[in-house]
């Protein structure tokens, strides 16, 4: 893999071959090309584990996959909307919504917020449709009587169990001292002192804005900021999902401020 941001370098053509040949043969039949992926290539993305990851490492490609998806799940809810009961629905929801907007959600939710911006539109559509609210209400009341986190919170709350798996050492032994402590980094150091980040992750240094977004960068500093010891110290798994997402539900508000002028929902207004 090759990441710059000099187009030189992005489309230079670079002749890669899985080798199949056994040790000391030569035979060109057993060379294998790799097709070099570019924004002009007739499919302008690589699909690894069900993840379409793109030239730019953007998940364009990927989040208009799972746009799709939604609005898939989207028609199934509609049309059963007036045959089943709401707890129907909300299975219908976990099956056709939930499942498409987690899956490997760590990973494309480091793109930008824009990108993100219609996969909330498409959530928001699902709960409004499974709790027969009109189409212009507020969802956060909505997504707090449904015990659903809405999009941000999602990916929040997925980024942080990821952490403390980490933590805890449950993630497979690749993982092992990916992100250390500072404490860690400093033992080397002679004339070192006890600072008051010793227990953190080290945060790596980043350059660029849009890379600091990606989850070597960000799951560290995620974690460091989530000043919760009575959740931080839970270690059993299923505890910890639990005491999670009660915390996050409890972050939304079941009567927000409406700064919309002529709200058509805070006015019922049909």
């Amino acid at each position: 893999m090759i990441f710059s941001n000099n187009k030189l370098v992005k489309n230079a053509k670079i002749d890669l071959f899985i080798d199949n040949n056994n040790y000391g043969n030569n035979n060109p039949l057993h060379l294998l090309p790799l097709q070099q992926i570019h924004p002009d290539s007739d499919t302008p993305y690589v699909k690894f584990l069900g993840v379409l990851i793109d030239h730019d490492l953007t998940f364009k490609y990927h989040i208009s996959f799972v746009n799709g998806q939604l609005s898939k799940g989207l028609f199934f809810i509609r049309n059963a909307k007036n045959l089943f009961s709401e707890f129907c629905l909300h299975s219908l929801y976990y099956t056709l919504i939930h499942s498409n907007l987690t899956y490997a959600i760590q990973i494309w939710s480091c793109t930008s917020d824009n990108l993100l911006k219609p996969l909330l539109s498409k959530q928001k559509m699902a709960i409004r449709l499974i709790n027969s609210a009109k189409y212009n209400s507020h969802t956060e009341p909505l997504f707090k009587k449904s015990n659903i986190l809405p999009l941000p919170k999602l990916i929040q709350y997925f980024n942080i169990k990821f952490m403390q798996e980490y933590k805890n050492n449950f993630l497979p032994a690749a993982f092992n001292n990916y992100w250390p402590l500072n404490s860690d980094l400093r033992a080397h150091n002679p004339d070192r002192r006890e600072l008051r980040d010793d227990s953190d992750l080290h945060v790596p240094f980043c350059r660029l804005m849009g890379t600091s977004k990606f989850p070597y960068f960000k799951l560290s500093r995620l974690w460091n900021e989530f000043e919760l010891p009575n959740l931080t110290i839970i270690r059993d798994r299923s505890k910890f999902k639990i005491n999670l997402k009660f915390h996050l539900l409890a972050e939304l508000n079941p009567n927000p401020v409406c700064g919309r002028l002529f709200c058509h929902s805070c006015s019922n207004i049909v």
